[in-house]
């Protein structure tokens, strides 16, 4: 007889964020992940995006930013996803942080 089939962590995270919210599938992640390729919820954050949870979507996004600053494939499509779901000012601060509207408008 086959072992009970495992989540994997994209589905694990769907869940939590189905249940607790985002910031509770942020912590879960924390601590048991590292993500130091940067992108680790990409999907989770894309599959949010489409499901109708934008703002959830996003947030994960710029977790995976906060996490990988350095990573500018990431930083440009967080951009872009800003842009595509109506938010262009955060759109350009996510690509030029030191611009001047990020210190007028928080992003």
């Amino acid at each position: 007889m086959p072992g009970k089939v495992r989540l994997t962590q994209v589905q694990r995270m769907y869940q939590i964020v189905k249940s607790e919210g985002v910031e509770a599938a942020i912590e879960w992640f924390k601590p048991t992940k590292n993500s130091g390729w940067g992108g680790a919820n990409w999907e989770l954050a894309n599959q949010l995006i489409k499901d109708g949870r934008v703002d959830d979507g996003m947030r994960l996004m710029e977790f995976d930013v906060e996490t990988s600053p350095r990573k500018v494939w990431l930083l440009r499509k967080t951009a872009l996803a800003h842009l595509n779901n109506g938010h262009p000012r955060k759109a350009n601060c996510r690509l030029t942080p030191a611009a001047k509207c990020c210190r007028s408008y928080r992003c």
